[in-house]
């Protein structure tokens, strides 16, 4: 299954990337939501831990 990347120009918070996060995990395997969530954390600003965030939002 191939998941669509997004670019995060078009995100107002995090907020609104950890639910996009959220909603494709569902769908995905682990090792694509660990790639989409790596390419993600590449266009972050200000955040310090993304990664923590990624695990807090799809792997709880």
């Amino acid at each position: 299954m191939m998941i669509e990347m997004r670019k995060t120009s078009h995100f107002t918070n995090w907020n609104d990337i950890l639910q996009d996060i959220r909603e494709r995990a569902v769908v995905c395997h682990l090792n694509t939501f660990m790639i989409y969530a790596y390419d993600l954390s590449k266009g972050s600003h200000g955040v310090k831990s993304p990664v923590d965030m990624f695990i807090a939002a799809g792997l709880n």
